[in-house]
């Protein structure tokens, strides 16, 4: 019997012992095509416990873990990440990643033709060296990703030339995005001109009805 099941989990009353009986559950099955454990609570235990258990399940089409804590544990993740052949959607936002293990992420991920988004926002990566790795990858992968739409890095502190210049030439990405709409604003606000009394204010501004 084959049976394509989504699985998508909410809550879960103890998410750092839960993820051990769920894991499984995915073992035994290996069917699943979608696994969601957004804003569980969950921390490097837990998955540490849950991420071998993707190997069994190499069907999985989404992949949602946003805003948990991963950290360290996201080794396994990406050690299981280029058997993934069908994964077409990666979210990973506000879970501690940091640098070293984003540009991980990124280079797990490489050779996924079917992947249409990844959205690691939020995960640390403030040094322009790691930045412009990721960047890299995905512009010397550019045909095996071809698919690729969406790809976000938001809060992340990404400079700003850096990304103008990689925007330009990874032109095949419809969606990609590196700030947001906080940070637009504050540099905006920077931009102001103030006044005599220290007060910014906008010159030449038009506005049209």
């Amino acid at each position: 019997m084959n049976l394509k099941i989504q699985i998508i989990f909410l809550i879960l009353i103890n998410p750092n012992s839960q993820p051990i009986k769920i894991c499984r559950v995915l073992s035994k099955f290996g069917t699943f095509e979608r696994i969601e454990f957004a804003q569980n609570g969950i921390n490097e235990e837990g998955f540490n416990s849950f991420f071998p258990s993707l190997k069994d399940n190499l069907n999985l089409r989404i992949i949602n873990l946003e805003d948990n804590t991963i950290k360290n544990s996201s080794k396994l993740l990406i050690e299981i990440l280029p058997d993934l052949k069908k994964l077409q959607s990666l979210i990973i936002n506000d879970s501690l990643l940091t640098e070293k293990n984003s540009v991980n992420l990124f280079e797990a991920v490489k050779n996924l033709e079917n992947l249409k988004i990844i959205q690691c926002n939020y995960n640390e990566i403030e040094n322009i060296k790691s930045q412009k790795k990721i960047f890299q990858v995905l512009l010397e992968n550019k045909e095996k990703l071809k698919n690729l739409k969406k790809v976000t890095l938001k809060g992340n502190e990404i400079d700003k030339d850096l990304f103008k210049e990689y925007s330009q030439k990874l032109d095949n990405i419809d969606e990609f995005e590196a700030y947001s709409d906080e940070e637009l604003e504050a540099d905006l606000y920077d931009e102001l001109e103030e006044d005599e009394f220290g007060n910014k204010r906008m010159e030449k501004m038009k506005i049209i009805d």
